[in-house]
């Protein structure tokens, strides 16, 4: 299974945001803007790769938007959960 260009785009994209989105919330600053959107990133891509991989999702930009989404604010929830504690 080969991962389509479009899709590591939109994954790149919107672990971006959402990575940016995770540092502007207060109290969301914990790990800075550079780490927030590298956990974004690395959300999105491991949350789009891995729902695809399994097909949790369709083969689909809205797929992808919603595989990324999940996957980058898991990732963001967690950390954050982790490092409260």
């Amino acid at each position: 299974m080969s991962i389509e260009p479009l899709s590591l785009i939109v994954w790149l994209v919107v672990g971006g945001v959402a990575g940016w989105a995770a540092f502007r919330i207060p109290g969301g600053r914990n790990l800075g803007q550079r780490g927030s959107l590298a956990l974004g990133v690395l959300g999105a891509c491991g949350g789009g790769f891995l729902m695809t991989r399994f097909d949790a999702v369709s083969a689909s930009l809205a797929g992808d938007l919603i595989a990324a989404g999940f996957g980058a604010i898991l990732l963001i929830v967690v950390s954050g959960l982790l490092s409260k504690s």
